[in-house]
């Protein structure tokens, strides 16, 4: 069902707007090429080049990243990236993201007051790419 709705909607694009939309078809083409570099760049495999994109885009926006930012970032449920959670700690291990405490939730921060801790800890963890990563992607 799914398939056929993609492929229909991208027989639309290819018949109506051609030369003022990329198809959907381009678009998944671009993102494995992304993909691709990324893995070959820090020696990783796709899914890993997937989370690492994540967390990068995330703390070059927000500064920061939990489990829950990697999940809309992939427009995927939490329990989905909690289902590959060993991809993070790869990641660590290979010494291109660190898994650090979040931030203290006090009262001095008046910001951080709706937020509460999650009773699974890794989702109150804070994921931010390594020096190595920045480096390399200033040299890149």
């Amino acid at each position: 069902m799914t398939k056929t709705l993609i492929d229909s909607i991208d027989k639309i694009y290819h018949q109506t707007t051609a030369y003022s939309y990329k198809t959907l078809e381009q678009y998944r083409k671009d993102f494995e090429k992304e993909l691709n570099v990324i893995s070959e760049l820090f020696q990783i495999n796709v899914l890993e080049s997937i989370f690492l994109t994540a967390i990068i885009i995330n703390n070059t926006e927000y500064k920061n990243c939990q489990l829950e930012d990697i999940a809309v970032r992939l427009e995927v449920s939490k329990f989905e990236v909690l289902a590959q959670i060993q991809v993070l700690f790869t990641l660590r291990d290979k010494k291109l993201i660190e898994i650090n405490e979040w931030e203290d939730f006090s009262p001095e921060r008046p910001h951080f007051l709706n937020q509460r801790k999650y009773p699974i800890d890794i989702m109150n963890k804070n994921f931010s790419i390594s020096k190595i990563v920045e480096d390399k992607l200033l040299i890149f």
